[in-house]
């Protein structure tokens, strides 16, 4: 993160989790936010728990404190949409392009046994299909990812775009219209 200079960490030390905005429920409504319960990890009977999902997990000081790659990455919008903007091939790229072509080339695509829709993966990265995409399923050279309850960022190399995009107040785990229509919204002007 050094080169681009932004601040991004998988887990997060004491100082940066008392920085860390608090998740809300997608289901709370009125002033005071709800929280779900957590569960605790152990009681679990298996990796796709749907308590696993909900905020009060993600909130607490074990989850925060954990380095899990494919789950707790933690950073602000403009420093997701930062690193998507540098691999973009203009001005300063932070990856070979023959590397970056070959992370973004699909590697499975199918129903998704958890997520339970049509989903493309490339190496570490989503591909747009109708039903999930990072960015918007017209560009097909969208990749990058989705987060739980909204939150993306991705590449769009077609149109010279990248997007990061995180919020507190959760929306629902099967599609945020928020995102959705900030989606829509940027696809209009470009």
């Amino acid at each position: 993160c050094e080169p681009m200079r932004v601040n991004f960490s998988f887990g997060l030390d004491a100082e940066s989790a008392a920085r860390a905005a608090t998740l809300v429920d997608f289901s709370s409504t009125g002033e005071t936010p709800g929280l779900m319960t957590a569960m605790a990890l152990e009681k679990m009977t298996k990796l796709d728990e749907a308590a696993l999902l909900n905020p009060a997990v993600a909130n607490s000081q074990h989850w925060r404190a954990a380095l899990i790659p494919g789950a707790n990455g933690h950073c602000s919008a403009i420093d997701l949409a930062t690193i998507y903007q540098g691999l973009i091939a203009t001005g300063k790229t932070y990856l070979d392009q023959d590397i970056l072509a070959q992370a973004a080339a699909i590697q499975a695509s199918g129903k998704d046994a958890v997520l339970r829709v049509e989903s493309a993966y490339a190496m570490g990265f989503q591909l747009p299909t109708e039903d999930l995409t990072p960015g918007s399923a017209v560009s097909s050279g969208c990749y990058g990812h989705k987060g739980i309850y909204g939150a993306t960022g991705f590449v769009d190399p077609e149109q010279k775009l990248a997007v990061g995009y995180v919020m507190n107040r959760c929306g629902d785990v099967q599609g945020d219209e928020r995102a959705k229509a900030l989606l829509a919204s940027i696809y209009s002007c470009v």
